[in-house]
Formats: structure tokens, C-alpha cells, sequence
């Protein structure tokens, strides 16, 4: 019997059948034989014009064609060809008076799955043939719905994949690879050569695919494609070779446009860069504030002891010379120190709402003498600009750096600009600058005509002591230093240069809307400064700089009780039942430090007047309990005339 599982059902569920036959004769003898076999399982249509045939088997409602070969005017072979040519996929049985080799190999050739002889043709032959074309049809069925499921994976996916015979010519490609490679269609690439459209990056010449031909795969991440247009983009390809009964017959390349992921890796090294760089200048700094502590403490003393001898000689004394020499080195090196600190974030900083354009006005005449005559300096500066919220002695220090450096980079003379503005930046324009963030920051840019640096040096200028200089022309220290205020201020900073064409420095800091206060400073002599007897108890570990402070508060008119401990100290005050105008004291001592110290004679007397120094301004000076305490801070090296005018304001202002 005939099975039709796996088909839909016809009319009340039996197998439809159209029967293509110009003669009743005939039309009557296979519908009885149908009969024959099972009545009630076949529904029999009937089509005697080549026209009536094709308009039924359009409709798509039946499960098999029994076609005469002669059809009056036309053939049967051609209504085949032309089901087939309308994707018409029922099976066809050629019925013909006419049977041999030729006809069957016609039949098989128009799309036939068989023929039948007429006069050999029986109800058992034909039950057997209609089965087998119904097995055959569900076995296409099945290969049509795999391939369907093929093709919807082949074009759903990214990758662009390609079929290449052993030569690389290309005999399949997918919707995405026709994308890629900018193509209008899969015809319009094949039989182009792929291996030559997919180069890698430092090979021998030879195409990397030269593996299919010895049955090998092969897979980079580093290649690179070629489009339609003549433009190249980085691609991971893999690539394993098609083989038929062993053989090798062609290869299966696959490749995926990996630009986002170039992108994404580039974002991510840069990222470990600018880490790397923070954690090595952290590191540097940590250094540098130990070196800059040792420092303070011996040029407190050299500087204080040369005023004190300048002060007692007249002009006229031939040591005058040697004491300056003596105050201006020591000076000098008291300013390196403070670039030390501030590059290692250990210098005290107050913040209060600054104004940029303010503080540039007031350095125009200094950077005249400081930068020379033939350089001239230009300032484009915005008359709305925004605060900032900042240490203006930091700010003096970032532009007297810049100019310097700038200066150093034209010694043939030229020009520096000076410009600020107000910057708003969304996330969108921020990603197109480096380190920055979204928010509303004000920009100060100083820009040379000087002779540039080279792309390959950027990443170390801010690095301490990196020069370009040559010997004597610099510390290497004066980026550094500006880098380091710009971190502290929660900005950052961004470079543009190019050999011959000068250096840009654009620096970000957040803006602030609170209001400036307007400050004057008051020039004050040192008669002023003189004590009237106060007694200050004197607390310091380091000798030579106790000997020096001693000194110069007895010859100022103080009474001074001198102790290298907290231990000592606090013998003193008890000793003196407390009587003490002020308290100065290191921060630092070998026993405690000396905010403990302030506390156990406060406690005794309280609101005792106390004055703390430090050549530390890290964790070792307790600075975070001075600033929360209020207590007043002097930071060594201090000069004669700032220790005066500190102890003064201290005794009157009590805190």
C-alpha cells in the first residue's frame, strides 16, 4: 500500500493525485488501477491541456503527477520543466507509449522522478512507483528544510563566511561577507580570488591559506581585509579545508571585522598606561617629599643663620657678598624643595575660589624679567572666565613652570600666548579628549613657538628629571611639579607638540561658582615684627635649627625656653607653672609628636596661643588634625622674616 505519512492530507484525508493525460482512454485506465490499489485513499484530479495542468499543479494541492508524454500541441516533458522551473516541488511520473533508454534519460533530465511504459504498466508497478516518488519527495523535503536551516544560519550570522576552491577562488559567500567586503551581491564575488583580499601583517608574501592545500587549518587575529573599494580593515580569520572522500577539494575561510575590538584594546592599553604612569609618579614622589623633609630642616638653618649674620654686618663688610651668594643659593634650593613637595603631593594647599585671569595679570612682570627680552608674551584671556577652586601659590607655580619651560624651548627668542576659557564637556565631547570627564571646567593654555618635541617623548615629560635639556639648563623637575599641582586640584593636563612647530599645554581644572575675595598684601618691616618680652617655649629635635630659632626670637625680643623633646617640654611648663605666651613647637619629635604635646599643656591651660612647623607635610605632620584643630602652621624652611611675622600673629590671634 501507499504511504503518505509525513504529507498533509488531501480531501478527507487521502492522496491527491493529478492525472495529466489528453486521453479519457487513458485517463480511465490509471484511475482504475488507482482503484485497484486502494479507492479509498487516493483523490483523483483530472487535466487533459498542457495550460489546465500547469493552473493545477500551481495551486499546490496535490502529492503527485502521473503526466502523458504527449500532451496534443505540447509534451509532458516540457510541463515538467516548467514545474520545475516555478519551484513547483510535487514528483512527476512520465507516463509514455514510447519507452527505451532515451526516454528515460529525457524524463530524468526534465525533472522526472520516473516513467511508466503504458503497455507495461500494472497497479502493482504503479503502486510501487508512486511510492517511491512519495519517499523521494519527502526525502528532498527534508534536504530542502536542512538547507533552508543552513542558509538562515549562513546569513544570520556576523562572520563573514566563504567557500574557496584549492586556488582561492571563491565558489560560495554569505550575506555578511558581501557586506564586509562592500560587494552588491554574492555573484559579483564569485570566482575572485579571496586569498589575495586577506593579507597578515609581517608574513613572508606567501598567503597564510597555503596550509588548506596539506589538509591543515589555520587561524590570526592579526590580518588584514581588503573591500571592493580598495580600503583595509583588521580582521580574525580562521580558515579549515572542505574534503571529499578524503580529499581535499577547497577550504571554508571565515573572517570578522574586529575594529571596535582594535579600539577597545587600544582604550584598555592606554588606560594601563596612564596607570602605570600615576602609580610611578606616586612612587617617585613618595621619595621625593622624604628628600625635600631632610632638606628644609638644613636650609631653615643656613638660610636663618646667613640673615642673622647679614643683619649684624653693614653693606660696607666684604662679607655681604659671600652672605647673598649664601641667602640666594639657599633660596634657590628652598624653591626646589617646595617643587618637590608639590610634586609629591605633600605641600600644604589652601583652596579658595581663585581667578585665573588675576592671578596671570599680576605675573606679566615677572615673566617679563623672568623669560627675557626677546621673547614676547601674549594673553587671550576670557573676561567672564569661571573661578576655580585652588591654591593661588600652586597656580603662580604652574604658570612661572610653564613659561620657564617654554622659554627654555626658545633660545632664540619668541613668543609665548597665554589664554584661558570656560569649558562645558558632555560625555560625548569628553571621550574626544584625553583624561577628561564631563562637568564645566575652566582651561588655561600656554602655547610656545618653540622647537617642539618629537611624538615618542609625551609620555615622559611629566616623569621627574626627564629633560631635553642639555647639563645645567634645568632639574628636569618643573612639569613634574605642574603635573603633580594639576592632580591635586583634580584636574588634569594634555600636550600637543611637534618638532618645529612648538608645544600647547591645555590644563583642566573644575570651575567654581563661589565668589572671589579680593586680597591686597601689606608690606611689613622687620621692627615691626620685634617681641616685647612674650616668653615662648621653644620645642624642636633637630639642633641646629633649635639653636637657630632660639636665636632669632631672643635678638627679636623674646624670652625663649628652649627644649629638644616633649618629654623636656613638659618639664619646662610645669617648672614655669604654664607661663608661656606661646607654644612653638615641631610637629615631629623623637618621643611624641607634638599636636599630643599642644593637647597635655592646653589641658592645663587652655586657649594657650601654639604655633606648630613641620618639614614633613605628609602623615608624619598630622596635617589633617592641624587643619581640623586650626592650628596655626609654619612649614620649614622658613626665613627669619616669615618665623617672626607667624610667632607675632600667633601671640596676637590666638587659636
Amino acid at each position: 500500500m501507499i504511504d503518505s505519512k509525513g504529507k498533509s492530507p488531501g480531501r478527507n484525508g487521502k492522496l491527491r493525485v493529478l492525472i495529466v493525460e489528453d486521453s479519457r482512454y487513458f485517463y480511465t485506465l490509471l484511475e482504475g488501477l488507482l482503484r485497484d490499489i486502494d479507492a479509498r485513499r487516493f483523490a483523483v484530479d483530472w487535466a487533459d491541456s498542457y495550460a489546465d495542468a500547469l493552473k493545477a499543479m500551481e495551486s499546490r494541492r496535490y502529492d503527485v503527477f502521473l503526466v502523458d508524454l504527449f500532451l496534443g500541441d505540447s509534451s509532458g516533458l516540457e510541463l515538467i520543466r516548467e514545474a520545475r522551473k516555478r519551484e513547483i516541488q510535487t514528483p512527476s511520473i512520465l507516463i509514455t507509449a514510447e519507452g527505451g533508454r532515451d526516454a528515460d534519460v529525457e524524463a530524468m533530465r526534465a525533472g522526472a522522478f520516473d516513467y511508466l511504459d503504458k503497455e507495461k504498466i500494472d497497479a502493482a508497478l504503479l503502486e510501487r512507483t508512486i511510492r517511491y516518488a512519495m519517499e523521494h519527495a519527502r526525502t528532498l523535503e527534508k534536504l530542502r528544510e536542512r538547507e533552508e536551516e543552513i542558509r538562515l544560519l549562513l546569513n544570520s550570522t556576523a562572520e563573514a563566511i566563504v567557500g574557496v576552491d584549492l586556488e582561492g577562488r571563491c565558489t560560495f559567500c554569505n550575506p555578511s561577507c558581501t557586506k564586509l567586503l562592500g560587494y552588491g551581491g554574492e555573484e559579483e564575488l564569485l570566482g575572485a580570488d579571496v586569498f589575495d583580499m586577506i593579507e597578515v601583517p609581517g608574513g613572508d608574501g606567501e598567503s597564510p591559506f597555503r596550509v588548506l592545500r596539506g589538509g591543515e587549518g589555520v587561524h590570526f587575529d592579526d590580518g588584514v581585509v581588503r573591500r571592493a573599494d580598495g580600503s583595509v580593515f583588521p580582521a580574525e580569520c580562521w580558515a579549515h579545508p572542505v574534503r571529499k572522500n578524503g580529499v581535499v577539494i577547497g577550504g571554508v575561510v571565515t573572517f570578522l571585522d574586529i575594529t571596535e575590538r582594535k579600539r577597545a584594546e587600544q582604550e584598555k592599553d592606554a588606560m594601563r598606561a596612564q596607570l602605570l604612569h600615576a602609580q610611578k609618579m606616586d612612587a617617585v614622589g613618595t621619595l621625593a617629599g622624604g628628600v625635600a623633609h631632610d632638606f628644609n630642616n638644613l636650609l631653615t638653618t643656613i638660610h636663618g643663620v646667613a640673615e642673622l649674620m647679614r643683619a649684624r654686618i653693614g653693606d660696607g663688610d666684604p662679607a655681604c657678598q659671600d652672605l647673598d651668594t649664601i641667602l640666594k643659593a639657599a633660596r634657590r634650593a628652598a624653591s626646589l624643595t617646595k617643587q618637590l613637595l608639590i610634586f609629591s603631593r605633600k605641600q600644604p594647599i589652601e583652596f579658595a575660589p581663585v581667578d585665573l585671569n588675576g592671578i596671570v595679570d599680576d605675573m606679566l612682570k615677572m615673566l617679563g624679567r623672568l623669560i627675557g627680552e626677546d621673547i614676547a608674551v601674549e594673553t587671550d584671556l576670557e573676561p567672564e572666565l569661571w573661578a576655580v577652586s585652588a591654591d593661588s601659590g600652586n597656580m603662580e607655580q604652574v604658570i612661572m613652570n610653564l613659561a620657564v619651560n617654554a622659554r627654555d624651548a626658545m633660545p632664540e627668542g619668541g613668543s609665548i600666548r597665554i589664554r584661558t576659557c570656560n569649558v562645558k564637556l558632555d560625555a560625548a565631547s569628553s571621550r574626544a579628549i584625553p583624561y577628561s570627564r564631563p562637568g564645566a571646567f575652566v582651561c588655561l593654555r600656554v602655547e610656545d613657538t618653540g622647537r617642539g618635541m618629537e611624538r615618542s617623548l609625551l609620555p615622559r615629560i611629566f616623569e621627574p628629571y626627564f629633560t631635553t635639556k642639555e647639563v645645567g639648563r634645568g632639574a628636569g623637575l618643573g612639569l613634574s611639579v605642574v603635573y603633580g599641582i594639576v592632580k591635586r586640584h583634580n584636574g588634569w593636563i594634555n600636550v600637543e607638540s611637534e618638532p618645529g612647530r612648538g608645544s600647547l599645554f591645555s590644563i583642566y581644572l573644575p570651575a567654581s561658582f563661589e565668589q572671589v575675595e579680593d586680597t591686597t598684601a601689606q608690606e611689613v618691616s622687620l621692627r615691626d615684627l620685634k617681641g616685647g618680652g612674650e616668653r615662648v617655649l621653644l620645642v624642636e629635635d633637630e639642633g641646629d635649627v633649635r639653636r637657630f630659632a632660639g636665636r632669632a626670637l631672643r635678638e627679636n625680643g623674646y624670652v625663649v625656653f628652649d627644649a629638644a623633646t616633649a618629654g623636656e617640654a613638659a618639664e619646662l611648663f610645669e617648672r614655669e607653672d604654664g607661663e608661656f605666651h606661646l607654644v612653638f613647637s615641631d610637629v615631629v619629635l623623637t618621643d611624641r609628636n607634638g599636636i599630643q604635646l599642644v593637647g597635655q599643656l592646653r589641658a592645663v591651660r587652655p586657649g594657650l596661643p601654639v604655633l606648630l612647623c613641620s618639614g614633613y607635610t605628609d602623615h608624619k605632620s598630622q596635617w589633617k588634625s592641624i587643619e581640623e584643630k586650626g592650628y596655626p602652621f609654619l612649614s620649614k624652611p622658613y626665613t627669619l622674616e616669615e618665623l617672626l611675622t607667624k610667632v607675632k600673629t600667633a601671640i596676637r590671634d590666638p587659636r
